[in-house]
């Protein structure tokens, strides 16, 4: 079992500040719904470019880019997120340990 914590001075044991302990793999850091939405919205735009690409609608990601009014560098950015789950997007947090 790996332990981290944020190392404090004597400064922040007198304003009363706590070490923060996170055990990977235990869920114990939860993902906030905004964050978790973000996340799943990129997932499912860059599964919709790597699509057109593999259907033919686009002939390129600078296609697609241009479709979506971004720069071609944001969209290779966002695009190995078109492979990873959504069921697993959130591993070690509570949400994810109910599900993979």
């Amino acid at each position: 079992m790996i332990r981290v914590c944020t190392q404090i001075t004597a400064d922040d044991e007198r304003a009363g500040e706590k070490r923060d302990t996170h055990e990977p793999g235990t869920g114990a850091a939860a993902v906030k719904p905004k964050t978790r939405d973000v996340l799943l919205f990129a997932i499912a735009k860059a599964r919709r470019w790597v699509e057109d690409l593999q259907l033919g609608c686009v002939a390129s990601l600078a296609e697609s880019a241009a479709r979506e009014a971004q720069g071609e560098d944001n969209i290779r950015f966002l695009v190995p997120l078109a492979f990873v789950s959504p069921r697993c997007a959130f591993r070690g947090s509570r949400q994810a340990a109910r599900v993979c």
